[in-house]
């Protein structure tokens, strides 16, 4: 992995469906990109798809896989993710159908979890494809069924189509998660088509909440004795039989590589993979941090852009000057948030000692970094939004003049560094001897 030393006066930064240019009016100041030594990879993704399908991980070959089944239920992502899906989807339905009877049924449905639901003009734009869908809804209990609960205690309710069927195909993406380790896989059934509070019991695994912090496993980019990924793995035995296509895209967002086959096994070699390839490493500890939440969608909630943040976390020096990129053109993007405003760590941390409550893993994040570093934020959001989770409000116009102001005050480095990726990219230090 390297840095690559990018001398340019001004810095064009994803924001929203563009881009945000500004100058950086500070003399003699290296600018150092972050960015993964990602190889040349293949761009025939149709040819990949359909090797993935016929030589799968862990699975027999699609067409085997749906030899006997009737009724096949098709798990989408929804608009928060980025797939692609106008470039494959096409072609994992042209697949599916070749592969099933001509009195067999297939129904697609979208994985929204907590998420809220979107327009049936948006979901067209993002699937790329006409089709026939249902979306799920996490709070309609009519549509939901218990199935069991798991060994670390939740409550598994899922959207009952996934128990009307013979077999289930999913498809989700793979980027590093900040506490689940890695999206894809399994998480496209649950917490995508689970009940909210199924959901938000599965979420706080993540925290250890007498000490008010996250479980030391639940990290950006691991899977290895993490409660959350292991306590949704369970679900796997109560359903029928099901088939994962986990897409990864190039940092342009194009399709790059399919892993599919067995929901786990298959996700788990696309998580090395994706591991691989979107590491980067830096010597030296990161004082001053340009950061994007990577464009939309990954920046249309604070909910969602968040995620960014944890993604440079493990890197920064103390006192880091953040300065973080997001639209959020839905505003924070969870209801919860408005019970958490104006909460310190320590308020936090008491609540969680009387029992978890919906998004205290996220806003606990979000004061964590707070807390320790200065983070300005270039988004839509209200000022207050942002300054009631102690993060700081910067117009656009003022960048340039904040970092050079930032820089002359402390003199502590004549770097700064620029992650536009997002949580694509996870950021790691190197620890010389």
């Amino acid at each position: 992995m390297y840095h690559k030393y990018n001398p340019m006066p001004n810095l064009s930064i994803p924001y929203g469906k563009s881009y945000s240019i500004f100058p950086l009016e500070c003399t003699g100041l290296q600018i150092v990109e972050l960015k993964p030594d990602i190889t040349t990879f293949s761009s025939d993704f149709v040819s990949n798809l359909r090797e993935s399908l016929s030589f799968p991980v862990g699975s027999t070959p699609l067409t085997h896989f749906m030899r006997e089944a009737k009724k096949v239920l098709l798990v989408l992502s929804d608009p928060t993710r980025k797939l692609s899906y106008e470039c494959w989807l096409h072609i994992l339905l042209e697949e599916i159908r070749r592969s099933i009877s001509s009195s067999s049924r297939v129904f697609s449905i979208i994985g929204t979890g907590t998420h809220r639901a979107y327009s049936h003009q948006n979901i067209l734009e993002f699937l790329g494809t006409e089709i026939d869908y249902l979306i799920h809804d996490c709070d309609n209990e009519p549509s939901l069924v218990y199935l069991g609960k798991s060994s670390r205690g939740t409550e598994f309710v899922v959207n009952k189509l996934l128990t009307e069927v013979d077999a289930i195909v999913t498809t989700a993406s793979i980027t590093f998660h900040y506490f689940s380790g890695f999206t894809g896989g399994i998480k496209a059934i649950f917490p995508g088509l689970g009940g909210r509070d199924a959901i938000t019991y599965n979420h706080s695994l993540s925290l250890v909440p007498q000490k008010g912090e996250f479980h030391p496993a639940c990290r950006p980019g691991n899977l290895n004795n993490n409660p959350v990924y292991e306590d949704f793995l369970e679900i796997v035995k109560l359903l029928p039989p099901i088939f994962s296509v986990n897409v990864i895209l190039d940092l342009a967002g194009n399709p790059i590589a399919f892993f599919s086959g067995d929901p786990i096994s298959a996700h788990r070699e696309g998580c090395m993979y994706y591991s691989r390839h979107f590491s980067a490493r830096t010597s030296e500890a990161l004082q001053y941090v340009i950061l994007s939440a990577g464009g939309y969608p990954r920046d249309i909630s604070l909910y969602q852009a968040h995620k960014a943040l944890k993604s440079v976390e493990f890197a920064l020096a103390e006192q880091a000057e953040i300065f973080f990129f997001a639209e959020c053109t839905e505003g924070l993007g969870h209801p919860a948030f408005h019970r958490w405003e104006g909460s310190t760590k320590v308020d936090v941390v008491k609540r969680l000692k009387k029992g978890y409550e919906p998004l205290a893993h996220l806003v606990l994040s979000l004061l964590n970094l707070a807390e320790k570093h200065n983070i300005y934020v270039i988004s839509s959001l209200p000022p207050d939004d942002l300054l009631s989770f102690g993060m700081i409000p910067l117009g656009k116009d003022e960048i340039g003049r904040e970092i050079a102001k930032s820089i002359a005050i402390s003199s502590r480095s004549e770097k700064i560094f620029v992650q536009p990726f997002g949580a694509e990219v996870l950021v790691s230090r190197e620890i010389m001897n």
